[in-house]
């Protein structure tokens, strides 16, 4: 609670509702969908897991970098010796791994009590963890932010602010959304060869994204995570308003 302890109950106030602000536009948007076919004590049970998984990520996350015995085996604990390069890839590879890990059980859980019947399903699914997870990594983002600029109304505040709204919160939507749809695939696909070819992508695309993301951003081509997002949001609009039989959008998926 450290990270509190200079902080007024007013700021935190501020603080906890630029957190929930970001993804409010795309709550109403998924609440006014007419393909959803969930009550709303499942939508929030789905939401509050997801929150759940961000705070699971962050233990992971801690456990993996603190312990040096865990990193060493992986990766090595000489990470500046080996260059720029394998040294990026050895943080932001295991963390894409562990936060995909974290909202895919949510995903998996959805599943396993039969909530996902269509590949829409899954998308709108997928979508609703990512934002969920979002609100947590928003909030931690913010609240250190604040740390540093001591103001909420700084210049440098609001950018974060705008940063994580715009970019983050898009890259977990088109994370979560990838694998919820492609989870949903291999639940309808009725052939062993199928389902793994879906379960591959279920587990490559989101954390192949989320590696590139992360990796651009501690780059001098940080701009291009635009282009990341962009085409990420495009393909799950495509995905969304596809009308054709599933069984044959399931042969000619992505």
């Amino acid at each position: 609670m450290a990270i509190f302890a200079m902080i007024s109950y007013s700021n935190v106030f501020w603080l906890s509702l630029v957190a929930i602000v970001p993804v409010s536009f795309w709550l109403a948007f998924f609440r006014s969908n007419k393909k959803n076919p969930w009550n709303k004590n499942f939508l929030l049970t789905i939401f509050w897991f997801g929150v759940l998984s961000s705070l699971l990520a962050v233990f992971l996350e801690l456990f993996y970098f603190e312990n040096k015995s865990v990193r060493g085996f992986l990766v090595g604990n000489n990470l500046e010796g080996i260059g720029f390069f394998l040294s990026t890839l050895g943080t932001v590879i295991p963390v894409a791994l562990i936060e995909e890990f974290s909202k895919g059980l949510v995903l998996i859980w959805a599943a396993a009590r039969r909530k996902i019947l269509s590949l829409q399903n899954g998308l709108l699914l997928g979508i609703l963890v990512g934002l969920s997870f979002a609100v947590t990594e928003n909030g931690i983002y913010f609240v250190r932010s604040f740390n540093e600029q001591q103001a909420i109304f700084s210049g440098n505040f609001w950018q974060v602010v705008f940063l994580r709204f715009v970019f983050s919160t898009s890259a977990h939507i088109i994370y979560s959304g990838f694998c919820g749809f492609y989870l949903a695939g291999f639940l309808k696909e009725t052939g062993w060869e199928g389902k793994i070819k879906f379960l591959l992508k279920a587990i490559f695309f989101p954390v192949f994204i989320h590696t590139s993301f992360n990796f651009l951003l501690e780059t001098t081509l940080g701009w291009a995570v635009f282009f990341i997002v962009l085409i990420g949001l495009g393909r799950i609009v495509f995905l969304y308003q596809k009308k054709e039989n599933e069984v044959f959008f399931l042969e000619k998926a992505l």
